[in-house]
């Protein structure tokens, strides 16, 4: 499913554009997921786990805009990918009114409403869409992400202990969040 570009003024005036990406994005898609997989420690995935190319984003774009009930939304700023979102539709019929949220945000664009407005296009798309339910795993370490979820009406739903293995040989527990759409 595509999304149409939506044009949005952040608080410091900078003019942003949220959309879904094409395959022509895919390169810039493939350099943004590298670049925040070397930021942070609390995406599943880490930074070289695993060989991915540019061919496999764009494969991974066009499973989106085929899909009638999955959908990935960017976020731009000045032409440059600062975050992106994505809700993935449960395909069986008995889960099918639940979707899946992950997101991503550049941590230089931290703090300046880039999450809120991935998070809060991905809500409204998905209860067009006619979902229920949203949900999505965070690591119980990404303090920022939580508070995030929270503001927007997500509820701790359940904890899996030590999840995640960190480069320190630390664990943590992953978080399973849901958020209600009516």
């Amino acid at each position: 499913m595509r999304i149409d570009p939506v044009h949005i003024t952040l608080r410091s005036g900078i003019e942003a554009i949220l959309r879904s990406p094409d395959t022509s994005d895919a390169p810039s898609e493939f350099s943004f997921f590298t670049s925040v997989l070397a930021e942070t420690d609390f995406l599943a995935l880490s930074a070289g786990e695993k060989s991915l190319s540019v061919e496999d984003e764009e494969a991974f774009i066009s499973s989106f805009a085929a899909s009638p009930s999955s959908f990935m939304i960017s976020y731009l700023i000045s032409g440059e990918i600062a975050g992106n979102v994505s809700v993935t539709g449960m395909s069986n019929r008995k889960a099918g009114h639940r979707a899946e949220l992950g997101i991503a945000v550049r941590s230089s664009c931290q703090s300046v409403g880039v999450g809120t407005a991935l998070l809060e296009a991905a809500l409204d798309t998905a209860s067009s869409i006619g979902f229920r339910q949203v949900e999505l795993g965070v690591c119980s370490g990404n303090d920022r992400a939580i508070r995030l979820y929270r503001r927007h009406g997500f509820s701790e739903a359940g904890r899996i202990p030590e999840a995640f293995a960190l480069p320190d040989g630390s664990f943590q527990d992953e978080i399973i969040m849901i958020r209600r759409l009516c």
